[in-house]
């Protein structure tokens, strides 16, 4: 059962995630691909879970910007810019709903982190969708895209910045969850 939680939690993030990545690509139509990869990366980031290794974050990422290189035929200079961008707005919308979260959270009644998760994650599938649906992500980016493939190492940067965060809070989500319900008080 909690395989399955797990599944449909990264599942929704990951889908999160490629409604995103497709709001910069709106150009190409075929949304099956999109689809494939996140049922795949939500497939391979479960097994890797198994292993339990604690570099099971850097397989994972490097699976997800193998697999959208291949699947979506793409440069990898732009699969990684991409996936900077991407990733930076997903953390920014995750770190906004966790705090609302914890903000407006009724502490009568007790949910459990599967479905703290859930809800969360169901708000960012909300805003991946808005976003998808209204903001001109693929114009904004385009203009901006020819100085991000400049800034090789601002890049190089933030995907460190990536891989550190995504160590810290699947190793150290309990102390750093306490340390958001300590700042709302």
């Amino acid at each position: 059962m909690v395989f399955i939680s797990l599944f449909v939690l990264t599942l929704s993030e990951a889908g999160c995630v490629m409604i995103l990545w497709k709001a910069l690509n709106k150009k190409e139509n075929d949304f099956r691909k999109y689809i494939s990869i996140a049922i795949l990366i939500s497939i391979f980031v479960r097994i890797t879970d198994l292993i339990k290794s604690p570099f099971d974050i850097i397989a994972n990422l490097i699976f997800f910007i193998v697999l959208v290189k291949i699947l979506l035929n793409k440069k990898i200079k732009d699969v990684l810019v991409e996936f900077c961008v991407i990733g930076l707005i997903v953390t920014l919308i995750e770190l906004l709903l966790m705090f609302l979260y914890n903000i407006f959270k009724l502490n009568i009644l007790y949910i459990g982190r599967f479905q703290e998760s859930f809800i969360i994650n169901l708000g960012l599938l909300i805003i991946s969708i808005l976003i998808y649906l209204y903001v001109p992500l693929n114009k904004l980016f385009n203009s901006i895209k020819v100085q991000l493939s400049k800034m090789y190492f601002f890049i190089a940067s933030i995907i460190i910045y990536i891989l550190f965060s995504e160590f810290i809070w699947n190793n150290f989500k309990e102390f750093v969850l306490g340390k958001i319900t300590v700042l709302d008080r």
